[in-house]
Formats: structure tokens, sequence, C-alpha cells
């Protein structure tokens, strides 16, 4: 093969090299800008689990796992809860193989500006006029390397760049609304527990009282009013408990569900339904809103990439320069004495000159779908301060939700103290003890209530703030 041939190879490599290269700062200005749109998200460790980085444990639920799901027994914490969840979501699997595909484009993209190596041959019979029985041969290995595309190239590789961020943006909101889900979930179920235990204390304190009327109506120092008061305050217990009990099973259900795991599970939550008093600072809630919120991140997102797609139409219009070497052996007149170099080199340009106004009204397309996204952006932004306002209001409500129940706590425990105190001495009666105990009980749940309230409120609020933390769900 022709020594020239060799040179030309060597100089499109060269080139292959200084784009590679020019590629590689562009790849780094993209992976600055994309750090830029993230710039208010801190990384947090949830659970062993990268909370706020792609790199989540997701497996690929098996076969075998979907047909046999996972039977728990004993005890389990929130942290245990997420865990699973992240581990078993098929939805959450799905959209982590959507991000390997938008990393697999990115890559393609890269790999664009790298040249091409083709190895072609070919064998021909020779036509009648010639000699019938002999062949023409040729074997030909053909370099070619872009050199100038009208910026196509580097406009594709930032369009694959902002999707694959758009795509784990996508996995984050994906992670994020699970982990709202658990966590609320999570929340009213430990409300049931204490809601159980109080209307269980219920009847176990009316049952007392009615075996004590039951025995006083026998001894004859009580009315059958007083007996039948009691009883119905037995019946009312129960059936109180009885759809308590019934909606958190319910409740521990849809958890099951939304783990991944047997329906036939059976499990206690241990937390207790406590609260941490300390008030939330909203004054930079909106901020954090629109820095963080992962649908305004992805509409970012849309707008870069409809600008590449801008410089992807444009380049259409500029000349496209390409260098390209081939050599080879070939065979024209099927003698075995007549194999011969063949070799070429040069550089090929193109210039679109007309089409009919195709680019003309692509890159009309292209520009509408710029000021569209632009629109999105601020359509998400009025949805996300409005959600935050919203948040900031509830959040508020059940502060002075949970201040007025425990204030009623903590009288209807004197109220009923100093009733059981004065039947003790004859100075109240047993009705008044059934009265003051009924308004314990009510004021016991509403005090549950309010804490459950106010509990689902913060996290509400830091969803809106794009705030979904260990902090934020209650995991030291």
């Amino acid at each position: 093969m022709n020594k020239y041939f060799y040179k030309y190879l060597l100089a499109a490599a060269s080139s292959a090299g200084l784009l590679s290269g020019c590629i590689a700062t562009q790849q780094q200005k993209v992976a600055e800008n994309i750090r830029a749109l993230n710039a208010a998200r801190s990384t947090q460790v949830l659970a062993g689990v990268e909370a706020q980085e792609v790199s989540v444990a997701i497996n690929n639920p098996s076969n075998n796992e979907t047909a046999n799901a996972t039977v728990l027994t004993g005890e389990m914490s929130l942290s245990q809860c997420i865990e699973l969840a992240l581990t078993h979501s098929v939805e959450l699997f799905k959209q982590k193989l959507e991000l390997d595909k938008a990393s697999a484009d990115v890559n393609r993209a890269f790999y664009s500006v790298f040249p091409k190596l083709n190895l072609s041959g070919d064998v021909n019979t020779l036509t009648p006029y010639d000699d019938p029985d002999k062949e023409s041969y040729d074997l030909k290995l053909t370099l070619t390397q872009p050199l100038w595309q009208g910026g196509a190239i580097s406009a594709a590789y930032r369009f694959a760049n902002y999707e694959y961020e758009k795509t784990r943006l996508a996995v984050w909101k994906m992670k994020d609304d699970l982990l709202y889900q658990v966590s609320s979930l999570y929340t009213e179920i430990i409300l049931k527990q204490e809601l159980v235990a109080v209307y269980q204390s219920a009847v176990d304190v009316s049952e007392r009282l009615y075996n004590t009327s039951k025995n006083k109506l026998d001894g004859g120092v009580a009315s059958r009013y007083e007996l039948l008061r009691a009883e119905v305050e037995v019946a009312n217990a129960q059936a109180e408990l009885i759809r308590e009990e019934n909606e958190l099973n319910e409740l521990m259900l849809k958890l099951f569900n939304t783990m991944g795991v047997s329906q036939a599970s059976n499990v206690k939550l241990v937390d207790e339904l406590v609260l941490d008093e300390s008030k939330i600072d909203t004054s930079n809630a909106n901020s954090l809103a629109l820095n963080n919120r992962a649908e305004l991140l992805s509409a970012m997102c849309d707008i870069k990439k409809a600008e590449e797609n801008i410089a992807i139409v444009k380049a259409e219009y500029r000349p496209h320069i390409d260098l390209y070497a081939s050599g080879g052996y070939g065979n024209s007149r099927g003698e075995a004495s007549d194999w011969e170099d063949e070799w070429q080199a040069g550089v090929k340009a193109s210039m679109p000159i007309f089409d009919g106004f195709s680019r003309s009204y692509k890159l009309a397309s292209a520009k509408a779908a710029l000021k569209q996204a632009e629109a999105e952006l601020r359509l998400q932004e009025k949805n996300v301060l409005s959600e935050t306002a919203n948040a900031i209001m509830q959040l508020a409500y059940a502060e002075r939700y949970y201040e007025s129940q425990k204030k009623n706590k903590e009288l209807s425990e004197e109220v009923h103290r100093m009733v059981e105190e004065g039947f003790k001495v004859g100075k109240n009666t047993q009705i008044e003890v059934l009265d003051a105990r009924a308004a314990l009980t009510e004021a016991m749940g509403g005090y549950y209530k309010s804490i459950y309230t106010i509990k689902q409120a913060r996290l509400n609020y830091n969803l809106a703030i794009g705030n979904m933390n260990a902090e934020a769900l209650g995991i030291e």
C-alpha cells in the first residue's frame, strides 16, 4: 500500500485526536452547567442509600420475587420501610433503565466525532467483450474524519447531556414521591396504632364501670339509668375501636403494597407518635423551592435542549467538511499479475443551496419549541410557588391546631382526675365519671390527630421545597 496513504491515515488520526479533545472540553462545560442546575441539591444519606444521587440501590425484581413476595414479620422502622420500597419498586427500576438509555445516547453523541473506518470489497465478472471467464477484484479500506459539520456534532452532544440530566431528574422525582408516600403511610399507621390504644383503654374503663354499676344495681344502690348509660359507653368505645382497627389494617396493606412485599406480612411499626415542637423557618421557602424542585430543573433542561436543537438545525445551513483517505488493492482485468495499489485522500466539502424551504420550516418549528419550553418553565414556577404557599399555610394551621388540642388534652386529664377523686369520696356521680372519661378519650384522639396533622404538614412542606432528606423524614 502506498506510503502516502499511511501519511493521510496519520493526519486523520491526529485531527480526530484534536477534535476529541475539543469535545472533551465541551463535555466538561456541559457537566459544569449541569452542576449549576443542581447547585442547591445537597447530598444526603438515607438509610444507607444515596438519597440525592441517581445511584440508589434499585434492584431488578426477579420473576421469583414477583411470584413469591417477601413475607415480613416482627417490628419495622421507617428507614427499613423506605429501604424496602426503594429496592422493590418496579416503577423506579424502569425509570433507572431509561437513565441507562440516556447515558448510552450521551456516549454515542460523544463518539460521533471520532473517525469512521470501513472495509469494503467486491468481486465482479468481466463483461463478455473482455473475458467472461475472468473476474475483477477490489478490496478497500476507507477512513473518514468529520472536520466541520456546522456545529451539529457539539450541539448534538450537549443535547444528549441535557436529555440525560432530564432523565436523572425524573428518577430523582420518582424517588422523592416514593419516599413521601412511604413516610406519609408510616405516620398515619402510627396514628392509628395510638388511636387503637386510646379506644382499647376506653373499652376497658367502660367495662369496669359497667360491672360496677351492675353490682350496685343488684345491691339496690344504683339506678337502671346508670347501668344503661355505662352499657352505652361500652358499645360506643367498642365501635370506635373496631373502626380504628379496620382502618389500621387497610393502611398496613397499602404500606405492604408500596414496599412491594406480601400482603400476608404481619409487622408492627416501632415508632411512637411524638412531636419535635421546634418551629420550621419558612422565610426562604420560595427560594428553596425554585432552586430544588425537580420539575423546575427538568423544565430548564427542556429549554437547553430546545436551544441545542436550534443549533443543530442551523448547522444544516453551513458547509460540512470531511477528511477522507482510502487505500487498497484492485485487479480490474482479472490477470494475476495485474494487482495494483489503489489509494486516494483529500477533503470533501458540501454546502446546501436549496431544499424546498424544508430547513426554514424546521428552524421555525425549533424556535417555537423553545418558546414553548420557556412558557412551560414559567407555568411550573407558578405551580411550585402556589404549592409552597399552600404548604406554608397548612403548616401554620397545623401548628395552631396542635396547640389547641394539646391544651384540651391537658384540661380533660385534669377534669377526669378531679371527677375520679370526687367519685371515690361521694362528691361526684358515676354518670359524671362516664362523661369525664368520654371527654378524655375524645381529647386524647384529637391530640394524637393534631400531632399527625403537623407531621404531615411538615412532610408536605419539605416535598414542596424539594427537601426530602433524612432530616425531613425524621430519620436519624
